[in-house]
């Protein structure tokens, strides 16, 4: 099966992210890696701007997969922004 034949990934085309990412009002984290050869930096930059409340943590030597070495930070921004939220 070829990717690009999904019907999910053909009703992306066009679809503009950064447009209607910014209304979500709630605290954002945004992790990313120095070695992060997916998502050039310069989209996370972007995603951030259009975001009230954003966080970006880059991850020195990690790439784009989640891994467990960033696994203390989300658990402490989670405990400290769901705690928060209460």
């Amino acid at each position: 099966m070829n990717f690009m034949d999904n019907a999910f990934v053909q009703a992306l085309d066009g679809y503009d992210i950064y447009e209607h990412i910014g209304t979500y009002p709630g605290d954002v984290l945004i992790l990313q890696g120095t070695n992060d050869i997916i998502v050039p930096q310069a989209s996370i930059e972007k995603a951030a701007s259009r975001y009230a409340h954003c966080t970006v943590q880059m991850r020195q030597g990690a790439n784009h997969g989640f891994n467990t070495a960033v696994m203390p930070f989300v658990y402490n921004y989670l405990s400290e922004h769901t705690a928060a939220a209460k």
